[in-house]
């Protein structure tokens, strides 16, 4: 099950970010998460803490039940 859920996950963020039409660069700068560290949350090689998770939803505009 909790594999499923960080799939879910990483393929949130990603609609998102690219629903507001950002490149991994631009959402790296807009929440200060480093461009490797962001990688891993959208291929699903990491896991974010939720304070990571809240800088992601912050730089993409929804809350972080959006993308949970």
């Amino acid at each position: 099950m909790e594999d499923i859920e960080r799939s879910n996950l990483a393929r949130t963020i990603k609609k998102y970010r690219k629903a507001r039409k950002l490149t991994m660069e631009q959402l790296s700068e807009k929440s200060g998460i480093n461009l490797s560290t962001l990688k891993k949350y959208e291929t699903d090689n990491r896991n974010p803490k939720l304070e990571q998770l809240s800088k992601i939803a912050e730089a993409l505009e929804v809350s972080v039940f959006e993308v949970v």
